[in-house]
C-alpha cells in the first residue's frame, strides 16, 4: 500500500462516521493511470483473441463468467 500511495496514486481520507478508519481514494493521477491499463488490458485481449469468430468471443466470454461464478 504504501508505494501506491508515495508515487501519488491513492491518497487516504479519513472515513467520515468512522475518526479511526480511512478509506483510499485515487488521485488523478491514479484515475490516469488506471486508465491507461485499462487500455492495455482491451488491446491486449483485442490480440489474444483476433483469431476467433463474433460468436467464439462470445462463447469465450460466456465460459469464462461461469468459471468466475464458481471460483468467487
Amino acid at each position: 500500500m504504501g508505494s501506491l500511495e508515495r508515487d501519488g496514486l491513492v491518497e487516504r481520507v479519513r472515513h467520515p462516521r468512522d475518526r479511526r478508519a480511512f478509506l483510499l481514494r485515487l488521485t488523478a493521477e491514479g484515475v490516469r493511470c488506471h486508465r491507461e491499463a485499462e487500455e492495455v488490458d482491451r488491446l491486449a485481449l483485442a490480440e489474444a483473441t483476433s483469431a476467433l469468430d463474433t460468436g467464439e468471443r462470445e462463447q469465450l466470454r460466456a465460459l469464462l463468467a461461469r468459471i468466475r461464478e464458481h471460483t468467487l
